[in-house]
Formats: C-alpha cells, structure tokens, sequence
C-alpha cells in the first residue's frame, strides 16, 4: 500500500534541484586580511629604514675624520696641537653625557676611552695629552704629531662604535662616571 496520492506528487515535481554554494576562494582577501598586510608591510619598511639608519656613519665622525686629516697635513705646533685636542673633546661631548665629558681631564678621558675599547695609546700621545695644551711652550717633534693623530682617530672611530652598541654606550658612560668621580 502506497500513501501516494496525486496531491503529494505533484508538491514533489514543484521542487527545484539542490544547488551546492559557491566555494569559498582565497581571492579576494577579506578587509581584515588587507589591514594585516598593510601593518606588516609597514613594520618591515619601519624596521628597514631604522636598520639601514644605524649602520650609517654619523655625521660627526666623518667632519672629525675630515678634521683629523686637515691636521695631519699642518705642522705640528702649539695652535694645531690644541685644535686637535679640542676635536676629541667635542667628539665625545658629541656622543656622551656633557656634564661628564666636558669636566674631565683629556688624558683622563683619553685613558677610559682606550681601556674600555681596548686600545693602547702611545707614550708621546699621552704625555701631549696630559699637559702640553696648557704649557706656555710646547715643542712638538713630527713623530709625537703623527703618534698624537693616529691616536686621535683611534679614539674617535672607537667612540663612533660604542654610540651604535647600546650596551657597549653604557659601560662606556659608567666607565666616564667612574673616572670622572675619581678626578674631583
């Protein structure tokens, strides 16, 4: 027995066939997926340009490289001995603390700068270092000169390394405090 009756099959040949959806593709992207890739994108560009800033030379170390060898072509006399002096004075005020640079004796400074760097400074450089830009009379050989502005751009080149290595840059002005104390 069949409960089939006429009305049924006709409500049955009314019927549509089932149509599947569309499948869901990766293209386009959702709005949230575009705002995603904008802040990616836009963090790899900041990251690049921050990168690409700090291994840049600073501006000081090149007119202080350009100083230096502007001084090793003038003789070496008193004016030009205290010009150099200065330059390492205000290259390190340049990239440190003033109130610590600025009060410390230059071969005070000179000798914290190369320990900390591991540099070793030459005996005629440091004995100019220590007094000789404020003796009245100062006679300078071509050798001492020579020793004196190697010795110079020993420092500053040291110096422009410790600024791009933060950790370095605070042992470096932990070592100046230290000397720096000691001296008053």
């Amino acid at each position: 027995m069949s409960n089939t009756n006429p009305s049924s099959n006709d409500l049955m040949s009314q019927l549509r066939d089932i149509h599947t959806p569309d499948p869901v593709s990766w293209w386009p992207l959702a709005p949230g997926w575009w705002i995603l890739m904008l802040l990616v994108i836009g963090a790899i560009v900041t990251l690049f340009i921050l990168f690409k800033r700090s291994r840049r030379p600073s501006p000081s170390l090149a007119y202080a490289e350009q100083q230096l060898q502007l001084l090793q072509s003038k003789s070496s006399n008193k004016e030009n001995l205290v010009e150099a002096l200065h330059l390492l004075r205000r290259f390190a005020m340049n990239h440190f603390p003033k109130e610590l640079t600025a009060r410390m004796p230059l071969l005070t400074l000179a000798k914290t700068i190369a320990a900390t760097n591991q540099i070793t400074l030459n005996s005629s450089s440091l004995k100019l270092l220590n007094n000789a830009h404020y003796a009245p009379n100062v006679s300078v050989s071509n050798e001492q000169w020579q020793d004196l502005l190697n010795d110079l751009k020993q420092l500053i080149q040291s110096l422009s390394r410790v600024t791009q290595q933060p950790a370095t840059q605070v042992a470096m002005v932990n070592a100046l405090k230290q000397a720096g104390e000691a001296n008053v």
